[in-house]
């Protein structure tokens, strides 16, 4: 069979009913040129491909798409799916049916008319195996938790930029790690600030090369950890929703700053709706001169672990961000740790806990002070983060980290009929068959 090769061993196949190829070109959507899935620190963990066909494809029910990586198949399923149900997209003249394992741009006059595909492949935890980026907010967890409980965020497709096109979209929606969300990001973000405010900065004597404006370089392990945060953000939101049925939680994309510079903003992983939620008095009384503030919506962060439960000194410059961002005074900050008892154990111990941070405005007014200084003097940031302002601030975030109290989340029985269920539906998705 003619496939199309990509320069890291990423080999796609399109096939008609009758086994015939289909002609497409193969784009990379959102990444530099060059990347690819090899083994060194420049490595992508993730790539979004975009496969528009040279003739478009007409009633595509019995079309198989097939995705090796050197010669190995690793996914390959009908491009209609018979087991997942699709949810339509309309973009000015485009159509898209959106499925958790890829993504079809069609003729808006004619729905049966396939003109591209879109696909994200990634590497698993541990970064040794190559699948589909499946996307269980697209149509599992909606159909698990309801509209009530939960709100993705909406698909936007990877090859529009809406300033090209004229189109006027709300940056919020647009879902968070697609190459669309990376373009309009802005210059202090959550994870920018504390890196602005000297966390994870070297001293000049450790590493007197370092730059702010250098691509961050990850080893393998940092990337495993990474990886880990980024496939278990459904599993504690699942624990969040099923822990709390009356709370609602909405998926958000990058959400601008409200009384910082034009650009600064941040991406929570979600938007909390809590009606129980008490914001105390000396808090609310910082914030009565400014517009009146929705006290039961907040911002949810989820750091995941395998060791640890501990809240950080360094989460607090990224929620006051996105507390900032997203005009709320509260952030549940949910710390998740999935991890083995012991050496020889097949299953997993979950463990959370939820620590609610409040948004005290005069610690907020330092630190927007503070991270306009070091984003003006960025050349010398290794010794800004060292002046007696920004000592002072981090100690004071330490010393919060130490007292901010907490409450477990459980897991319960129902907890793990979930997990079950999910880890047995992504798992069919990643390596299912669909031609029969």
């Amino acid at each position: 069979m003619k496939r199309t090769t990509h320069d890291d061993g990423v080999s796609f196949i399109v096939c008609s009913p009758s086994g015939k190829n289909i002609e497409f070109t193969l784009r990379m959507l959102g990444e530099k040129d060059g990347a690819n899935f090899g083994s060194g620190p420049t490595s992508c963990d993730s790539i979004t491909y975009g496969i528009y066909f040279e003739m478009p494809i007409r009633n595509p029910t019995n079309y198989i798409l097939t995705v090796l990586n050197n010669d190995r198949c690793i996914f390959t399923t009908k491009l209609v799916p018979v087991d997942t149900p699709p949810e339509s997209k309309r973009l000015m003249d485009r159509m898209y049916a959106v499925y958790e394992t890829h993504q079809l741009w069609m003729d808006a006059e004619n729905k049966n008319s396939v003109m591209a595909l879109y696909i994200r492949l990634e590497k698993n935890v541990s970064g040794n195996n190559i699948s589909p980026g499946v996307d269980m907010s697209l149509c599992w967890l909606p159909s698990r938790f309801g509209k009530e409980q939960f709100k993705r965020v909406p698909f936007y497709p990877p090859d529009v930029v809406p300033e090209q096109h004229g189109i006027r979209v709300d940056a919020s929606s647009i879902p968070q790690r697609t190459p669309i969300w990376k373009l309009v990001r802005g210059p202090v973000s959550g994870t920018k600030a504390y890196k602005l405010m000297g966390y994870w900065v070297p001293t000049k004597k450790e590493d007197p090369t370092w730059s702010y404006t250098a691509e961050p370089v990850f080893n393998e392990f940092s990337k495993q950890n990474m990886r880990f945060g980024n496939a278990s953000e459904d599993f504690a939101i699942m624990m969040m929703l099923l822990h709390a049925p009356n709370v609602k939680i909405e998926l958000v994309g990058w959400c601008k700053g409200v009384g910082v510079p034009v650009g600064w903003g941040a991406s929570p992983d979600g938007i909390i709706h809590n009606k129980e939620v008490v914001v105390p008095e000396s808090i609310q009384k910082h914030f009565v001169d400014t517009a009146p503030f929705d006290y039961t919506r907040g911002v949810l962060e989820i750091k995941s672990s395998q060791t640890s439960l501990a809240l950080a000194p360094y989460y607090f410059p990224q929620v006051y961000m996105e507390m900032i961002s997203t005009n709320t005074v509260w952030c549940d900050l949910v710390r998740y740790r999935r991890c083995r008892p012991h050496a020889n154990a097949t299953e997993y111990v979950h463990e959370a806990r939820v620590f609610r941070i409040f948004r005290h405005r005069p610690t907020e007014e330092s630190l927007v002070r503070l991270l306009k200084y070091a984003l003006n003097n960025t050349h010398r940031l290794q010794d800004v983060v060292q002046e007696a302002p920004f000592v002072a601030l981090r100690a004071h975030f330490k010393e919060l980290s130490e007292i901010t109290s907490y409450r477990e989340i459980k897991f319960t029985p129902e907890m793990r009929i979930a997990f079950d269920a999910y880890n047995e539906h992504s798992g069919l998705l990643c390596v299912r068959d669909n031609r029969n």
